[in-house]
């Protein structure tokens, strides 16, 4: 049973949320981890959203996923992305928010706080955790050739064939990398490495 961090909701009248009319109060999970998908729905349905197997027109989408295209924002409608706490992942979830692919954030760790994302969500306002806002900050920018280089170096590719993949020459892959040594501190590729796991990356090997 999980143990709400918002506090308990106020009584609803059948048809209503938070004292707003939402006849069409529905809401899709499409999370990977089954145990956080039953959590997050036992959330949506204590605050007396109606679950649907598949997402319906108008019905909130609750996902680990991040949209490919924008979804607009409606009362009662919209995207609510479910993160990692870590700094890369929260870093995604902000640029998709910025990005108008999601609306508004919960922590896969405290699933709970889906109560915030669906109250705001009845009055068409995004809703973004100090929280993640702060992992967020800790995540250096990188540009999209960096960020796949670290996950490359994390799974333990060689600058050759991380040069395969990228379409590159092993010497500009290597000053890359001495580029990446400065913006994140480190000063060799087990530096980076522990780095990139500090912030949460994931290993991804590049392929040709």
């Amino acid at each position: 049973m999980t143990r709400s961090v918002i506090g308990a909701p106020a009584p609803r009248r059948e048809g209503e949320l938070d004292g707003v009319p939402a006849p069409a109060a529905l809401v899709h999970v499409s999370v990977a981890n089954p145990m956080l998908a039953e959590a997050l729905r036992a959330t949506a349905e204590r605050l007396g959203w109606r679950l649907r197997a598949d997402r319906d027109a108008g019905a909130v989408l609750v996902t680990d996923r991040v949209p490919v295209h924008a979804v607009p924002m409606t009362p009662g409608g919209g995207v609510v992305l479910v993160c990692e706490p870590t700094p890369c992942a929260a870093r995604a979830a902000v640029d998709a928010v910025a990005d108008l692919v999601v609306s508004s954030i919960v922590c896969s760790d405290r699933p709970d706080d889906l109560q915030a994302a669906l109250d705001g969500l009845v009055h068409a306002r995004a809703s973004l955790p100090v929280r993640v806002l702060t992992l967020a900050s800790r995540m250096p920018r990188l540009n999209d050739r960096q960020r796949l280089l670290l996950s490359a170096v994390l799974s333990g590719q060689t600058n050759a064939e991380m040069a395969r993949g990228l379409n590159l020459s092993p010497a500009s892959v290597k000053r890359e990398l001495g580029r990446m040594y400065s913006r994140l501190g480190v000063t060799s590729r087990a530096g980076l490495s522990a780095r990139a796991l500090e912030l949460g990356v994931r290993p991804e090997r590049l392929r040709p």
